[in-house]
């Protein structure tokens, strides 16, 4: 390992001092010293260039960023210096990439001594395809071809990595919204939420550093909305609030109508979450007329959707089974799978809540099913929790258990901390069930200090069962028993809540 690491690091490691080894093979740096003299002045240039890419390239991708052409890939193939690494996919050996990224570097160094011959650099390049790339994956999100583009957007991931990286190094900052705005959808799918916000914050950073320049502001305000996008996910709900009014604020001021909407919709699931349902109400109602406003159809289904949830959490389930069918209907119509897994898991929550525990149960697994399908770990974490209950109101405590638990182990990629909160209190009223007092008392406790610390408030449709849980434990077992058993709840971490909900699980 550690002669592989060094390897990586530098092409003059493996040097051989046989003198009867012919000079050009001396060492691996010598042998492409000796490749290079080889190429023409065109594929030497599109061998920097393709220096750029990490994790690999397809061939679109570097006639874009390094004009290789077919002939010139094919020579450079032919030549071993690019290696086919699967269908339409290509790379470079990191020893032949790290000395054409050093030719790279000496190339584009000239280059800006001679202003007056600039031109866009293989970073730039790199960066802008990256993110068109990104933008056409976004355009098919909500279609048939959506689970297409997302995989081709993980294959893409290290590529994506580096053009942000680059950004925030000094690159080309207005790209940054550009590509957060394309990004957060498949940031949430696939688990990258955490990734998302720490490269987001890094950006803001640097707006804040470079405040007076005035090209910084635009990719402030823009970049402000999917800040609190991804806290919201994760159940920062005051994080996420802060950004979404400053978005606000500063869309409304700009005339900026589909901005506000988009914040207005931010914060009325911020003020859902929290249990302001007045508030969450006014702030989908204004978002709503402006798209209606814009004969936005899309955007008014995913606010129908929105107003469905904050019925169910009012006990208004009538009308909640009718948003939320009225959204399947459209989402079926569009072949848009991920809405149609959404639905599906929303409206298995709303007959849960209604006592239709088979309809409920239909809808969910149809809904994991395709979850699983889209490989979307964040809907797989809800939807798997949401079975856990249809399971306990039935009484199947082994498969509660197998759910909930399911949907913890995954917390780690989804860091939804709404979900592990359901879940913690999902597995408390299986130890209630199963009669293991002290353990539920003690999930309970974990749960109820976190909802605290988090601001994350047990929603009012949770409440009376939670409520008749605590009861029958208070009426169970000793009074100091009790203070014990929630005490130690309160002492867990969140990871060590987890790690205590999934021992014997």
């Amino acid at each position: 390992q550690e002669i592989a690491n060094e390897i990586a690091q530098t092409i003059d490691f493996l040097s051989s001092n046989r003198r009867d080894v012919p000079l050009r093979h001396r060492s691996i740096r010598a042998a492409i010293d000796h490749s290079w003299a080889l190429l023409t002045t065109t594929e030497q240039r599109v061998l920097q260039h393709l220096a750029i890419f990490r994790g690999g390239f397809t061939r679109d991708a570097a006639q874009a960023v390094a004009q290789a052409t077919l002939p010139r890939l094919t020579a450079l193939l032919d030549k071993s210096l690019v290696q086919r690494v699967g269908d339409n996919r290509y790379d470079l050996h990191e020893l032949v990439r790290q000395y054409a990224a050093a030719q790279l570097a000496t190339m584009e160094q000239r280059a800006e001594a001679t202003p007056a011959t600039a031109q866009p650099t293989a970073a730039q390049s790199h960066a802008r395809y990256y993110v068109e790339l990104a933008e056409a994956a976004r355009r098919h999100w909500h279609g048939p071809e959506q689970t297409i583009w997302a995989e081709q957007l993980q294959q893409e991931l290290d590529n994506l990595r580096a053009a942000q990286a680059w950004m925030v190094a000094g690159g080309d900052l207005a790209l940054a919204p550009r590509l957060a705005n394309a990004l957060w959808r498949f940031w949430e799918m696939r688990g990258y939420v955490t990734e998302g916000r720490r490269w987001i914050g890094a950006v803001l950073t640097v707006c804040e550093v470079h405040s007076q320049a005035p090209e910084v502001q635009p990719v402030r305000t823009q970049l402000l909305h999917v800040a609190g996008l991804l806290a919201r996910i994760q159940g920062d709900f005051v994080q996420a609030q802060h950004y979404h009014l400053q978005s606000l604020a500063l869309r409304r001021q700009q005339g900026d109508q589909a901005g506000v909407a988009a914040a207005l919709i931010g914060l009325g699931n911020v003020a859902m979450f929290m249990g302001d349902y007045a508030a969450a109400e006014a702030y989908f109602q204004e978002n709503l007329e402006i798209h209606r406003q814009q004969n936005d159809t899309r955007h008014i289904y995913i606010t129908y959707n929105n107003l469905a949830i904050v019925a169910m959490y009012q006990g208004n389930y009538t009308r909640a089974q009718e948003l939320h069918e009225t959204v399947l209907a459209y989402h079926r119509q569009q072949g848009a799978l991920d809405g149609i897994a959404s639905a599906l898991g929303n409206l298995g929550d709303v007959f849960r809540c209604q006592g239709k525990y088979l309809e409920a149960e239909r809808a969910l697994q149809e809904s994991l099913t395709l979850f699983d399908q889209l490989q979307n770990v964040q809907g797989k974490v809800v939807t798997l929790n949401s079975l856990g209950r249809v399971a306990l109101a039935v009484g199947q405590i082994a498969e509660a258990i197998n759910h909930f638990a399911a949907s913890l182990r995954l917390y780690a990629v989804a860091s939804d901390k709404i979900a592990l909160l359901d879940n913690l209190e999902g597995m408390a009223q299986v130890a209630t069930r199963n009669q293991h007092d002290a353990r539920a008392i003690t999930l309970y406790g974990a749960a109820t200090t976190l909802r605290h610390t988090l601001h994350i408030p047990l929603p009012a449709i949770d409440q009376r069962a939670q409520e008749e849980s605590l009861t029958q434990l208070r009426t169970n077992v000793a009074l100091d028993t009790f203070a014990t058993a929630w005490s130690q709840g309160q002492s867990l971490t969140l990871e060590q809540a987890i790690a205590y909900a999934l021992t014997g699980a």
